[in-house]
């Protein structure tokens, strides 16, 4: 005998695609907000990070001139940023030749937040993610950021962007430099260059 198997697809129903584990695979409501440790792992994800050579200072309606920690402050910059002995030193220089540098000491731990997208209606099961990585330490400044010294000043190296549960370079498109305490407040930002596999 032969036997016919008719199967009725509703389009608005979500199929599970994934039969087997995946170890990367996203599910739909994933999300993670947590410190871990800053283990090899996530170091060698950070050795490898490639900044674009502009950066600019968030202003929103303000001029630059109102924002405090910055002497003169500018709305963009050149920037390098170099890795060396577990340190990021971040060198901007603005177009009237203006410079500072800020550094981050790598700590012991690292935050890891990672979310599904927002869509209504998925078809399938597995999610894209919108990730970041957050390594906070002790403000260090030279130059143009100096009058931004004083207790408490903590910086905050943000990375942004997509992808499943493993973390790799490739992952990470943006940056965000995040400096907030007492004395001063402000965030500068910009893109990585992409990371050639």
């Amino acid at each position: 005998k032969t036997f016919f198997y008719f199967i009725d697809l509703d389009p608005t129903f979500p199929i599970q695609w994934n039969i087997f584990p995946c170890a990367c695979c996203s599910n739909i409501g994933e999300r993670f907000d947590s410190e871990v440790d800053l283990d090899s792992r996530y170091i060698d994800i950070l050795e490898q990070l490639r900044f674009d050579s502009k950066a600019f200072l968030f202003l929103g309606e303000k001029d630059p001139e109102s924002i405090t920690g910055i002497h003169p402050a500018s709305g963009e910059y050149k920037i390098k940023a170099t890795w060396k002995k577990n340190r990021f030193i971040f060198e901007f220089r603005d177009l009237e030749n203006h410079s500072g540098t800020l550094i981050i000491k790598l700590p012991k731990k690292i935050s890891v937040f990672y979310i599904d997208y927002i869509n209504p209606a998925p078809a399938i099961s597995e999610s894209a993610l919108y990730k970041e990585f957050r390594i906070t330490s002790k403000m260090v400044e030279t130059g143009i950021f100096t009058p931004g010294l004083g207790a408490n000043q903590s910086i905050t190296l943000i990375l942004r962007g997509n992808g499943n549960l493993c973390h790799d370079t490739y992952n990470f498109i943006r940056w965000t430099l995040m400096v907030k305490g007492p004395k001063s407040n402000y965030h500068l930002f910009g893109t990585l260059i992409p990371y050639q596999l």
